[in-house]
């Protein structure tokens, strides 16, 4: 014999409803929530660097070299910009330019990312607004695409050199050359 149901049909649809969108609505809060709050995501960890990180010299392309593993070369749609001793990207889907770049997984996330905050200028305890500021991107690879991490940069680029081809090695050892 089956059950006796106190509530009428079109209560428990309404409340089988209710249900599915309060499901809805709190992966749609998570979702947001990493997305706008990138210090506390720690589920990604791919970080796509394009310019100083990639030197030989500077001392935090050396950290990333110790506690990161390179993955492979990527590009992502944007703009790239001579800041003076470093570049800075700024994302637009306005151009058909690209940002040539490598991409890095961090062997222990949350401390690689705050030592490489801490160089890029991005948290808290830095001067506001922020130099740069990190957000994930989808970069673009030959087997496909993934996710990771990019440092942007958060300030004005009014008056500021772009670099065309987008590779900022490519566009340092241009600058070495004499004319």
């Amino acid at each position: 014999m089956g059950g006796f149901n106190f509530l009428p049909q079109r209560t428990q649809s309404t409340q089988r409803i209710t249900l599915v969108t309060s499901v809805l609505n709190i992966v749609s809060f998570v979702t947001n929530y990493y997305l706008h709050f990138p210090t506390f995501s720690l589920m990604i960890n791919l970080l796509f660097v394009y310019g100083t990180l990639l030197q030989p010299g500077n001392d935090f392309a050396e950290y990333l070299n110790l506690n990161c593993t390179y993955v492979s070369p990527g590009k992502i749609r944007g703009l790239l910009y001579d800041i003076g001793e470093y570049p800075g990207a700024v994302i637009t889907n306005n151009t058909d330019g690209y940002i040539h770049g490598s991409i890095f997984k961090l062997l222990h996330p949350k401390e690689n990312l705050r030592v490489i905050d801490n160089y890029e200028g991005f948290g808290p305890e830095q001067d506001h607004p922020n130099l740069y500021i990190r957000s994930v991107v989808s970069v673009e690879t030959d087997p496909g695409f993934v996710n990771a991490w990019i440092y942007l940069y958060n300030l004005p680029v009014d008056g500021l050199l772009q670099i065309t081809a987008g590779n900022y090695a490519e566009y340092i050892e241009q600058k070495k050359i004499p004319r």
